[in-house]
């Protein structure tokens, strides 16, 4: 009986992860304050924001998934209780470093602290050219700052 009691919470502990994660890897999460990766870098660019919130949904995702097979192989296996109770929050714990990882080192890149690949390779922040009226308002704000 304490099987199923294991598997229904590791395994809504897994959906909840993938479902918090999916929206945040399919950039539809707008900026703030309440749900997300959120650092000042994030928060003041709409951009950053966007691939960082993927980066770290998409380890939230994962995570989940690991989550419910960790779950499934406990129950299957009828490991003893500390073992039950503890095996499938190391995916949980995993999934969440890893997302805290992945955007920090995101945004290390992007900052240009760290050497390696170049922010926007996989279809990131890279644009080729600039919006209309994106160099006005760069400019603008440059102007606002200075003052």
């Amino acid at each position: 009986m304490v099987g199923w009691l294991w598997l229904t919470m590791y395994a809504s502990l897994g959906v909840l992860l993938a479902v918090c994660g999916v929206p945040m890897w399919l950039r539809k999460v707008p900026p703030n304050r309440v749900y997300g990766f959120r650092t000042p870098r994030t928060l003041s660019d709409r951009e950053v924001w966007y691939e960082a919130n993927a980066i770290a949904g998409r380890a939230l995702f994962y995570g989940g998934l690991l989550t419910m097979v960790f779950g499934l192989v406990d129950y299957a296996l009828g490991l003893p209780f500390l073992v039950a109770a503890f095996l499938p929050l190391v995916p949980v714990v995993a999934s969440v470093l890893w997302s805290f990882w992945g955007a920090s080192v995101f945004l290390a890149r992007l900052d240009g602290h760290l050497e390696g690949e170049e922010v926007g390779e996989r279809g990131g922040l890279a644009r080729q050219e600039p919006v209309e009226g994106e160099d006005r308002r760069r400019a603008a704000d440059a102007e606002v700052e200075r003052s």
